[in-house]
């Protein structure tokens, strides 16, 4: 075989692939008239009619109809009393034109591809369908008068899209009672009444936000049930669970036996959020089993050293007596204080935070007080008038403002004392 006949025959086998890979004729090289057969489950049933790139009539075509991709425009009266049944449109359609559709009593389903291009529905294009819904592509900016008149079958219509800048006169009139427009939430173009065209206005609900799910600390353990911390508690949501109670972030379960588990389902509701849950189990205390401890109950004592101390003396003061693990914030109190805060008490419920005395404690009082980081509250005891002795008892750590001291050395004398337990 010859290179030139090789080479002709490679470009016809692709010309024959190209044809028939979609199912659908292709495109004529040149403006021309093509004819299409109307098919339906592979049995034609009919042709129309494509002319320079526009579909311009039908002959006994019945059934489902595929548009071919590359046509652009439905020509006036192109199927009108055609028996089709259904209808895939193609993006490349721009228009449909007037009376396309017109009578087409069977026909009940038309589908628009995604990303349709299509701009202009015309005059009567589906007068006397027997559309029952329809979607109209974003796209669509023009509605002619009588578009969908007397398809009395149509219950729903979906705009994919905001209303279309024009829309003729009774282009919806004598469709099914109670037709409806299914708008989308950010669409604005629809009026204010409820009414548009003759079609009920139903407006989908914006997107939800997440919902808040739930979190829990671990249960404790109570005569008739538990409670749990909720951590993420957040007030502006309303919490409901399905046993006991959510109050201030703590849920409380009570009716429980001794020793038996109960599950509980919590749900946090609010409007504009997708609603949240969680579960958490727990059981009430058996026998004599003790109560727990609450950390915030057990008040620790603090010692400080070197006391007395000057400004600029680095003062440590250790915290004993407490629960392990909790965490303290801890404030030594004059102008400006000095705080600080990451204590946990270690396992025998111990720790010890430092300071230095800054020049602006003198002539201050001074108090050292712990707060439970957790749940503040406050563990010291705040200073009051600055005492003329520092008792032998308990009582605050204060700072004399030891006058002749100061004048001769500069500096700030600690009155020995203890810091008090609450």
């Amino acid at each position: 075989m010859s290179r030139i006949s090789r080479t002709l025959s490679v470009v016809c086998s692709a010309a024959v692939i190209a044809a028939v890979t979609v199912g659908v004729p292709a495109a004529p090289a040149s403006a021309t008239t093509t004819t299409v057969d109307c098919t339906t489950d592979g049995t034609t049933t009919g042709t129309f009619t494509i002319t320079d790139n526009e579909v311009t009539d039908d002959s006994a075509c019945t059934g489902d109809v595929i548009i071919p991709n590359w046509v652009t425009s439905i020509g006036t009266d192109a199927f009108r009393g055609s028996g089709l049944t259904s209808i895939v449109i193609p993006k490349s359609v721009t228009a449909i034109g007037t009376a396309a559709f017109s009578n087409a009593a069977g026909l009940t389903l038309v589908t628009f591809e995604p990303d349709s291009a299509l701009h202009t529905i015309g005059q009567l294009a589906f007068n006397a369908s027997a559309l029952k819904s329809i979607v109209i592509p974003r796209s669509v900016k023009a509605i002619a008068k009588q578009a969908f008149t007397n398809a009395n079958g149509l219950a729903m219509v979906t705009f994919e899209g905001d209303a279309p800048s024009f829309v003729g006169a009774d282009a919806f009139r004598n469709v099914a009672p109670g037709a409806k427009a299914n708008i989308s939430h950010a669409a604005r173009e629809f009026g204010t009444s409820g009414i548009w065209n003759n079609l009920i206005v139903v407006r989908a609900a914006a997107p939800l936000n997440g919902a808040l799910t739930p979190e829990f600390g671990a249960p404790v353990r109570t005569a008739d049930g538990f409670t749990v911390n909720v951590t993420n508690f957040d007030g502006e949501f309303t919490w409901v669970a399905n046993a006991g109670g959510v109050l201030d972030g703590v849920l409380t379960v009570t009716g429980v036996d001794p020793g038996v588990e109960v599950t509980v389902t919590v749900t946090t509701l609010r409007d504009g959020y997708a609603d949240g849950s969680a579960t958490v189990t727990g059981a009430a205390r058996e026998g004599a089993e003790a109560a727990p401890v609450d950390a915030r109950t057990v008040l620790p004592s603090v010692t400080c050293s070197p006391l007395p101390a000057q400004v600029g003396s680095l003062v440590t003061c250790t915290v004993a007596g407490g629960v392990s693990g909790i965490d303290i914030l801890w404030r030594v109190a004059f102008n400006p204080t000095v705080a600080g805060e990451g204590l946990t008490l270690d396992a025998s419920g111990s720790g010890e935070f430092s300071f230095t005395v800054p020049v602006a404690a003198l002539g201050q009082e001074l108090t050292i007080e712990l707060v439970d980081w957790a749940a503040p509250m406050s563990l010291g005891v705040p200073g009051g008038p600055v005492p003329t002795s520092v008792p032998s008892g308990e009582g605050p750590v204060t700072v004399w403002p030891l006058v002749l001291l100061l004048a001769l050395a500069g500096g700030l004398v600690l009155r020995r004392g203890v810091c008090a337990q609450a």
